[in-house]
């Protein structure tokens, strides 16, 4: 019998650079597959003066514009259920552009992970 899936919370982060700008990836583990069910998205930025930064998904461990996924209203405290399927070894990718300074920018996938 195959075993049963279990959830997996996988958080990735960054320190934006001096032009509020920085990405992460998450990786599947290999010998699994993940249905991502949810990804979240925040930064350390609490400030409601400032514009938040915008957010750029992509398929893979950089930013590519060939494999684009989606953006999300805010790259702050927003989150995306669009669902995505990652065999061991490939990735998700988060892009901030635009945000505070130095700031720490964090990107978590959630997932149903099966093993292979």
């Amino acid at each position: 019998m195959a075993p049963r899936p279990q959830r997996v919370f996988s958080p990735g982060s960054v320190k934006l650079d001096a032009s509020g700008y920085g990405f992460v990836a998450v990786t599947a583990p290999s010998g699994v597959v993940w249905n991502v069910f949810l990804t979240s998205i925040n930064t350390t930025e609490t400030s409601t003066l400032v514009k938040p930064p915008r957010f750029n998904l992509y398929m893979g461990n950089s930013p590519n514009r060939a494999h684009f996924v989606e953006t999300t209203g805010s790259g702050n405290q927003d989150s995306s259920g669009s669902p995505h399927v990652l065999y061991g070894g490939e990735s998700l990718c988060g892009e901030w552009v635009g945000g505070t300074p130095l700031s720490t920018a964090t990107m978590v996938v959630r997932a149903m992970q099966q093993e292979l």
